[in-house]
């Protein structure tokens, strides 16, 4: 009888304690968030407190089932809690610490970095060199079970939105690999979020507020400027050219063509007058073809997209969160590790959310250094689904842009699975 009573104790309790903790994990968020801000200087009171109420309101506005995944360390046991329209599914632990888990990330990384050795970079001309004990598929199949919720739950919506502390962000989650020997990518979009209040209840940025259900939408950019393939000729880091990046331009915005558009390459794509030109245009599209050099120690100053005349200046992540692009719906960093940084228990410092801070809901970015031609064709895909419409967007017409790419290229994560679009679907 004692044993009855006991088991429907823990029954009672159990959804209360989970809750209790949830709304802990949700309480260090914010203020690891806050403290990320304060670091980069832009910090501004949050209009009200997170709580699993206000998530399921959100995820109820989508038509479709999206679901929402949170982590939190304690004493060194790493927990993640999953949110759907439902509540809160039964959160589950991995004895890891935060070290050990980074050092899996930056292993299961690495794997793709060597696979593409081959590959015209923009980035650096590095080459890891470090050697893995690991395969692909037994990395991916354990960060799986410690990072995403279990299967049955998971295989249940057909979004996944990923709220990142540390490193986690630069996980490639459409490259990671399940028992089914199919990919994330196979399975449902994905997104990154820099911020609970600051992307997805923020009425400027979030049209969800604004539509009691969201059926779907259409990209139309009527304005776009476009950066590409800068004169870097007196370069301080030693560089390749990157003709791709004139093709890839050439393709998406002849997809687009919009009399508004704008593109800026070789000697032309100067700091002075890419700035010129964003403080005297409105663009809803803002696209960067170049290399990203990534400074991982000081993201802030000494992260930038690479323009013309790097001698004089450069678009730092400073500058550009110091930017005014509330009417910028997408930027594309189509660059090599823009979507790296700085790591703070918040999350990554860096380009991507530099332009978030400058008021963009989507910025799409990459993990490693990027091979020129294959990217190209990718996001020429991405933009033919972008034309098309459909829900979840953006990060569907990546999806099915990526799809489309294994089928018709090469079904190598290293030239596909680096892409990642933070800010909540439309």
């Amino acid at each position: 009888m004692k044993g009855i009573i006991l088991l429907l104790l823990v029954l009672f309790l159990s959804p209360v304690l989970y809750g209790q903790m949830f709304q802990d994990v949700l309480n260090q968020y914010e203020m690891k968030i806050e403290q990320l801000e304060r670091t980069r200087g832009v910090f501004k009171e949050t209009p009200s407190k997170v709580t699993e109420y206000r998530i399921m309101s959100f995820l109820n506005r989508y038509n479709r089932n999206a679901g929402m995944v949170f982590y939190g360390f304690f004493d060194d046991t790493l927990s993640v809690f999953f949110c759907t329209k439902n509540g809160l599914i039964h959160p589950h632990n991995t004895k890891i610490n935060s070290i050990e888990l980074s050092e899996k990330i930056t292993e299961f990384n690495s794997i793709f970095i060597q696979g593409g050795y081959l590959a015209e970079k923009r980035g650096l001309e590095v080459i890891s060199e470090k050697k893995t004990e690991h395969s692909s598929s037994s990395l991916s199949r354990e960060l799986c079970e410690i990072l995403l919720p279990p299967l049955d739950d998971l295989n249940k919506i057909q979004h996944l939105i990923v709220v990142p502390i540390l490193d986690i962000a630069t996980v490639p989650f459409y490259a990671l690999e399940f028992d089914d020997n199919e990919y994330l990518v196979d399975k449902m979009s994905y997104s990154i979020i820099p911020s609970l209040n600051g992307v997805i209840f923020d009425n400027n940025q979030n049209p969800l507020y604004k539509k009691e259900r969201l059926t779907g939408v259409k990209y139309n950019f009527e304005s776009a400027l476009f950066v590409a393939n800068p004169d870097y000729t007196n370069s301080k880091v030693k560089l390749i050219q990157l003709p791709g990046t004139e093709k890839e331009v050439l393709a998406v915005s002849t997809l687009l063509s919009s009399p508004e558009n704008r593109i800026l390459q070789g000697k032309d794509a100067t700091y002075q007058n890419i700035i010129s030109t964003l403080n005297e245009n409105e663009f809803e599209l803002l696209y960067f073809a170049t290399h990203g050099i990534l400074n991982a120690d000081n993201a802030l100053d000494e992260s930038y997209l690479l323009v013309a005349e790097d001698n004089v200046q450069q678009l730092t992540a400073r500058t550009i969160q110091s930017l005014s692009l509330k009417n910028t719906w997408l930027v594309v960093l189509s660059a090599c590790e823009t979507g790296l940084g700085t790591i703070h228990e918040g999350g990554v410092i860096g380009l991507s959310r530099a332009f978030h801070l400058a008021g963009v809901p989507h910025v799409v970015s990459s993990l490693w250094q990027i091979a020129d031609d294959e990217t190209a064709i990718l996001m020429t895909y991405f933009f033919e689904f972008l034309g098309e419409g459909g829900e979840l967007f953006p990060q569907e017409a990546l999806r099915q842009a990526i799809l489309k790419y294994r089928e018709e290229n090469i079904d190598n994560p290293y030239y596909w699975g680096a892409f990642v679009i933070s800010g909540v679907p439309f």
